[in-house]
């Protein structure tokens, strides 16, 4: 594959490819301490999430917390349209249903996103 890039791209793209991928990475990491400290600060005592804390974080921060509060919380599984639906229940409420995703089932009640599990 890469002497295809190679050839139709220009030499370079190997290491060009290589370094984003490293800076990337290196986005990753920070992206996902960041969304960790912002889990401690959203979580209730009873292991909820306070709509009022995370609604204002930025998008890619907010969906980190709130994958990282799902798989704490026993699911697994999950796909990028799972965490778009939770999101969905902490920026767009408009008294949706609760929303099932592997293991768990979440809600948002009395300003909390919640989660049961069946």
């Amino acid at each position: 594959m890469l002497p295809v890039l190679e050839r139709e791209l220009g030499p370079g793209i190997a290491e060009a490819l290589a370094r984003t991928a490293s800076q990337l990475a290196e986005d990753t990491e920070v992206l996902d301490e960041l969304a960790h400290r912002a889990l401690a600060d959203c979580r209730t005592a009873q292991g909820n999430l306070t709509v009022d804390v995370l609604s204002p974080l930025p998008t890619a921060i907010r969906r980190r917390v709130i994958l990282q509060w799902l798989l704490q919380s026993g699911s697994s599984g999950l796909s990028a349209a799972h965490i778009e639906a939770v999101d969905q229940l902490v920026i767009a409420w408009s008294g949706q249903r609760d929303v099932e995703v592997p293991n768990v089932r979440v809600a948002r009640r009395e300003g909390e996103i919640t989660i049961d599990t069946p």
